[in-house]
């Protein structure tokens, strides 16, 4: 079901235009978030929630 949406350029709009930033995520914009919690910069977090999505949790149901 996801690889359908994902690979059809209708299911591609229509995910970008639930995302406040109107764009899908790249891979790369992960590194950022994963070397914060890999190295000592990150070591006194806890608990916490990093959402990497784009502003949708932020959005409007």
């Amino acid at each position: 079901m996801n690889e359908a949406v994902f690979n059809s350029e209708k299911g591609q709009a229509y995910l970008r235009s639930n995302v406040p930033m109107r764009r899908l995520g790249n891979l790369h914009e992960l590194e950022g978030p994963f070397l914060l919690l890999a190295s000592a910069a990150g070591a006194f977090m806890t608990g916490s929630v990093l959402a990497v999505d784009g502003g949708h949790l932020v959005s409007p149901l």
